[in-house]
């Protein structure tokens, strides 16, 4: 890597995708995995999708 990046010419939200789905790999147990998309979906007011059953 180097030392020091120039950002100088950058362009914020270039690949911003307002409908993206991230799938991280972070695995749980149903119930707190339950627990977990209850309340972000309340605090981020989102509706989200589950990928596991």
């Amino acid at each position: 890597m180097k030392a020091k990046y120039d950002f100088s010419k950058g362009q914020r939200g270039k690949f911003y995708k307002p409908k993206a789905v991230f799938n991280l790999p972070i695995y749980s147990e149903k119930d707190r995995d339950d627990c977990i998309y209850k309340l972000a979906s309340e605090r981020y007011k989102l509706k989200l999708r589950r990928t596991r059953k």
